[in-house]
């Protein structure tokens, strides 16, 4: 996909990856949607992309809320008229043992990092389909198949956005429309602050973490542009990919690193 004048809607924009991605599409010279529920750090990122000479028209909104995701899709096709790329990169996770967690905490990361993806295809997909172009990525992570103690709930979400690309990507396969997920591990960026922390070791394991141990942001957003264009199916990207074929290799294995994760860094005495 040549990215020129292409109608990209990208979520999660304020921060991290999603900021990083639009500067990618910027230099791409895409024609940008960017939304978060941040406006400062949404300004911000607006403020980036426009040193690339591309002006980007944001949308303030809360993702946990569907009505607002209903709107946010109405308001994209209003003022652009169509979507070509819906990047669906907006995440959120509460760090905490499973015994830790409220409901409202499940409710909370279902709501942003599932439903609102699934519910936005939902809204843009069709219309995609009628003109035979268009692609659809998400970013997803590692964390959906070797899920880390203290991340189970985020997991869950990530879990479930895998299965339902796989099945979305074999059912529109041939009718133009391309189906991209990113499968990042630990990637340096506020994730953890900004979801919550129930278990404040595991917040302190994060951020004690050697520098060299982690992907940066821009790294993410280059691969996952790059892998947009090219239409690659699934990207897996860190050192977690290790722990993946550890699980494939032996599970008894697997679980025993698994356990051993959990003892170092959470307070499994709470």
């Amino acid at each position: 996909m040549d990215l020129r004048s292409k109608v990209v809607l990208l979520t999660g924009a304020a921060a991290g990856i999603g900021r990083a991605c639009a500067l990618e599409y910027a230099k791409r010279g895409a024609r940008l949607l960017i939304t978060d529920v941040d406006s400062d750090g949404l300004a911000q990122t607006r403020r980036l992309v426009g040193e690339h000479g591309v002006e980007a028209f944001t949308i303030e909104a809360d993702l946990s809320d569907l009505s607002a995701v209903d709107r946010l899709a109405g308001e994209a096709l209003d003022h652009a008229g169509r979507v070509d790329v819906l990047h669906n990169n907006a995440g959120v996770m509460v760090a905490s043992q499973i015994i830790q967690l409220d409901w409202p905490d499940y409710h909370f990361q279902a709501s942003v990092n599932l439903w609102a993806p699934l519910r936005l295809v939902h809204h843009l997909l069709p219309a995609m389909l009628e003109r035979g172009s268009g692609h659809l990525a998400f970013t997803a992570s590692l964390n959906g198949l070797v899920t880390a103690p203290g991340t189970a709930a985020y997991g869950l979400t990530k879990a479930g956005l895998l299965a339902w690309c796989e099945a979305l990507r074999a059912e529109i396969r041939g009718r133009g429309v391309g189906v991209t997920v990113v499968c990042p591990g630990f990637v340096r960026t506020e994730l953890f602050e900004r979801g919550g922390v129930r278990d404040e070791r595991f917040l302190e394991t994060v951020r004690g973490a050697p520098h060299f141990i982690g992907l940066k942001p821009e790294k993410v957003a280059r691969i996952s542009v790059r892998s947009i264009e090219r239409g690659r199916p699934v990207v897996y990207l860190g050192w977690e990919r290790a722990t993946l074929w550890l699980k494939h290799l032996s599970v008894r294995a697997y679980d025993t690193y698994n356990g051993l994760l959990a003892r170092a860094t959470l307070d499994l005495d709470r």
